[in-house]
């Protein structure tokens, strides 16, 4: 063993007692308790402090981003922040000529990390406390935050080796934008969940199944934003130019999307080995939904909504029957013309109401098999 690694072990030892002996954050009205809880925080960074300056860059800097990582489950975000993240940060690895034992891309990528792992604190110390985000300070954060997550996405979208670590910063990203769209801040928050979107496209890797119900989740809440955003620019009394720029911008992102997968299915059709078939049905139940979400949208200027039959006949390509109820709950919850809690509401806006009819249709032969007696409301 090297001293290297022994002083490793050493380090990975003394946190992992600390840790484990670290209670929940207590309430803030339990003075004493509060104290014991701080002094213990306070000994875990100078144990840090004291280990990374007798290590080497390429040894430490795995164990903190895992130590800001536990500290970020146990919602201890100053700790992670000032402790694990602000120190690999400034060390600024990709500038590093001479760090023995890290490649440039794992330079890259632990720099990247190093800054979603700020940006996300911030955010979040900021929610615990302003959960409703009703104090103009808290938005403010957020949206610096989000930008700083954009930031660092952008030093990585171009590796796609990184692929992986694209699809985290777009997990950061939403995280911090759900809170805003909640809240009602959907402008404030489309802007980085159309990048969310993109950044998703902008890999190959990205396109496998494993990631599909990610992408459509990101559409799905960019459009809900899109459609919430002109509701409430309609009813502040915003131009109708205006308020048809913001859909013909929502029919436009969601025609990239479609756009994107379709280029899959072509690329697909050109491989001499094709497909298998779970691959290529998951590729065009994804296509479907989309479609399914576009006949949702409000209709653009001079074009009609879509009708029930219209959408039954979208449904059909979704496939079976428990696809097609995920579907339009999907659109239900979070999708376009909707609140932040539409199914608790009374009435839907009238375009959506053929989605609930449909939904409805879907439901009624599960519930009354199983005879249960809401089923009499349906």
């Amino acid at each position: 063993m090297t001293d290297v690694q022994a002083a490793l072990g050493l380090f990975d030892r003394e946190v992992k007692k600390l840790l484990e002996n670290l209670p929940p954050c207590p309430p803030l009205a339990d003075h004493g308790a509060v104290l014991a809880h701080n002094r213990k925080l306070c000994r875990l960074q100078q144990l840090i402090e004291y280990h990374v300056r007798k290590l080497p860059p390429y040894a430490f800097a795995p164990h903190l981003l895992a130590i800001g990582t536990e500290l970020v489950h146990r919602t201890e975000y100053s700790t992670a922040e000032t402790a694990c993240y602000e120190r690999l940060a400034q060390l600024n690895l990709p500038t590093v000529e001479h760090v023995n034992k890290l490649a440039e891309l794992d330079k890259l990528a632990l720099h990247c990390q190093a800054l979603c792992g700020i940006q996300s604190c911030q955010g979040n110390k900021l929610l615990l406390q302003d959960p409703q985000i009703t104090h103009t300070n808290t938005l403010k954060t957020l949206l610096e935050a989000l930008a700083g997550l954009q930031a660092a996405c952008m030093t990585v979208v171009q590796k796609q080796q990184l692929y992986w670590l694209v699809q985290n910063v777009t997990v950061h990203i939403y995280k911090l934008a759900e809170p805003l769209v909640t809240a009602g801040f959907y402008m404030e928050a489309l802007p980085y969940l159309v990048f969310a979107a993109k950044a998703m496209e902008a890999h190959l890797q990205l396109s496998s199944t494993r990631f599909l119900a990610w992408r459509l989740h990101l559409y799905y809440t960019a459009a809900h934003c899109y459609c919430a955003g002109s509701k409430v620019a309609s009813d502040s009394g915003s131009s109708n130019k205006d308020i048809g720029i913001s859909m013909q911008q929502a029919h436009a992102f969601l025609d990239d999307g479609l756009a994107q997968l379709d280029s899959i299915v072509k690329a697909q059709a050109l491989d001499p080995v094709p497909p298998p078939a779970a691959f290529a049905a998951a590729l065009h139940a994804a296509c479907s939904q989309l479609l399914l979400l576009k006949a949702m949208l409000e209709p653009l200027p001079g074009q009609p909504p879509s009708s029930a039959a219209a959408i039954c006949d979208t449904l059909t390509a979704v496939g079976p029957d428990s696809m097609q109820l995920k579907a339009l709950l999907g659109v239900l919850v979070a999708g376009p013309g909707s609140s932040t809690q539409p199914l608790q509401q009374l009435t839907l806006p009238q375009h959506l109401q053929p989605v609930l009819a449909a939904a409805v249709d879907l439901v009624k032969p599960m519930l009354t098999t199983q005879q249960t007696p809401i089923g009499v409301y349906l």
